[in-house]
C-alpha cells in the first residue's frame, strides 16, 4: 500500500474457483471502493478461457461413455512404440493414408479431446479391423459412436478456433473478446435445434453453464468493445436482440447505464481542478477587451464576458455522444486499437482514459494460456 498499488487496480483475473472468489471478497474488504473503477463492481474478472472450459466440459459429460471408449481405443495405441509401430505398419498395409499420429487426450482439457477425435476420425474405418490384426485389442468403438463424434467436431469448431485464437503468441487486446463469447451463445441456439438428440442434451447443460457465468465476465469486454471504433455500440445492438430475444432492451439499458456510469466516473476524475479553472478565468479576464470608461455597464458586461466563458456553448455534445455518432470504422483484421486512441487522445482525452485501464486487462490468465498453447501445438 506504500507505493498507492490499492490506488492503482482496476481489476484481477484469476480462474474460477472458490478459493479465488473468497481471496477477491477479502481484497475488496482491505480496498477503499471509491478508488476503484464503478466501486469495485467490475473488479474480479473470471478467466474466460476457464470458463469456457467449464462450459464444454458439461457438454462433454453427456457422451462420457462415447468418448471414454475412443479414449481408451487411442490409449491401448500409444501405449508403447511397437505398438504405434503396428499401427502405422496396418494403415500402410490396408493403403490407408497416414498423415497425423494418434492423440491422447487430457480428460479435463476439452480442447484436447477436440483434437483427440479430430485424429481418430481419420482412421473410424480402420479400427474395425484393428481387432483382427491385434488379438489383445478388445475394444469396440461402435458406428453410432463415430457418427455422434463427426457431428461433435464440427460443432466443436467454432469453440476450438476460440480457443486457439486464446493461446495465440501474442496477447489481445480486450476489445476482440466480446464477438467471440456472442458467436458460441448463438451457436448454441442451434445447436437447441439439432437433429441429434444427443445435440440437443448438450446444448441444455452448455447453455445452463454459459448464462450461469455470463454476468460475471461481460462487463469489462462490453466496454472494451465499445472502445474499438469498428464496434462501438452498434455491435452490441446487433447481437443483443438475437441473445437475450424479447428481453434484450433491459439487457441492452443495463449496459448502457454501466458505460455512461463509467464515463461519468471518469470525468469527475480527470477534470481540471478549481484552481486551474479560476486560473484559466483570470487569465480570460485579463485579455478582454475593456471599455475605456468605469462605468457601471463596463463592469457588467466584464462579468457577462466571464460568464459565457466559464459556462461554454450549450449546444456541444459531451465527448462520450459525440464519438459514439461518428461513423464506425471498416472492419479491418489488422487493426491496431491502441494505436488509434493513441492517435486520438487529444479528440477523445477522457475515453482514452478508460481505454488505457481496459484494453490491456487481461482475459485470459497466463498459466491457462501456457496449457492450452501445450496442446494445440
Amino acid at each position: 500500500m506504500d507505493c498507492n498499488i490499492d490506488r492503482k487496480l482496476s481489476s484481477i483475473t484469476v480462474d474460477n474457483c472458490s478459493t479465488n472468489k473468497q481471496m477477491i471478497t477479502s481484497r475488496l474488504e482491505k480496498l477503499n471502493s471509491s478508488d476503484l473503477i464503478l466501486n469495485g463492481t467490475l473488479f474480479h474478472m473470471r478467466c474466460c478461457a476457464h470458463i469456457l472450459n467449464l462450459i464444454v466440459n458439461d457438454g462433454l459429460d453427456v457422451i462420457g461413455k462415447v468418448i471414454e471408449r475412443i479414449r481408451s481405443s487411442v490409449l491401448y495405441w500409444v501405449a508403447t512404440p511397437k505398438r504405434i509401430e503396428k499401427f502405422e505398419d496396418t494403415a500402410h498395409q490396408l493403403n490407408i493414408p497416414y498423415s497425423k499420429r494418434l492423440v491422447l487426450d487430457c480428460p479435463t482439457r476439452w480442447n484436447s479431446t477436440y483434437f483427440m477425435l479430430t485424429t481418430t476420425l481419420l482412421y473410424k474405418d480402420f479400427f474395425a479391423c484393428l481387432s483382427v490384426r491385434e488379438k489383445q485389442y478388445k475394444i469396440e468403438i461402435l458406428g453410432k459412436d463415430w457418427k455422434l463424434a463427426a457431428i461433435l467436431q464440427d460443432n466443436l469448431k467454432l469453440f476450438y478456433q476460440v480457443t486457439e485464437m486464446f493461446s495465440g503468441t501474442k496477447y489481445q487486446t480486450t476489445n476482440l473478446f466480446f464477438l467471440h463469447i456472442c458467436d458460441i451463445r448463438l451457436s448454441l441456439f442451434e445447436w437447441l435445434t439439432n437433429e441429434n438428440e444427443v445435440i440437443k442434451e448438450m446444448a441444455v447443460k452448455m447453455i445452463e453453464k454459459f448464462e450461469k457465468y455470463w454476468d460475471v465476465i461481460h462487463g469489462v469486454m462490453v466496454v472494451a468493445t465499445m472502445l474499438d471504433p469498428r464496434y462501438k455500440m452498434r455491435l452490441i445492438e446487433f447481437y443483443f436482440p438475437s441473445i437475450f430475444r424479447a428481453d434484450y432492451i433491459t439487457h441492452l439499458k443495463s449496459i448502457q447505464k454501466l458505460c455512461l456510469d463509467l464515463v461519468k466516473e471518469y470525468e469527475l476524475k480527470f477534470k481540471p481542478s478549481d484552481e486551474n479553472s479560476i486560473h484559466c478565468n483570470s487569465s480570460l479576464a485579463s485579455q478582454l477587451e475593456t471599455p475605456d470608461d468605469s462605468s457601471k455597464q463596463a463592469e457588467r458586461l466584464l462579468s457577462y464576458d466571464l460568464f459565457v466563458s466559464s459556462d461554454g456553448p450549450t449546444h456541444v455534445k459531451s465527448e462520450y455522444d459525440a464519438y459514439l455518432e461518428e461513423n464506425v470504422l471498416p472492419r479491418i483484421n489488422d487493426f491496431d486499437i491502441l494505436v488509434w486512441w493513441r492517435e486520438n487522445a487529444s479528440k477523445y482525452p477522457i475515453l482514452a482514459q478508460i481505454a488505457r485501464d481496459f484494453l490491456d486487462i487481461p482475459c485470459i490468465i497466463g498459466c491457462f494460456r501456457i496449457r492450452i498453447v501445450h496442446v494445440v501445438e
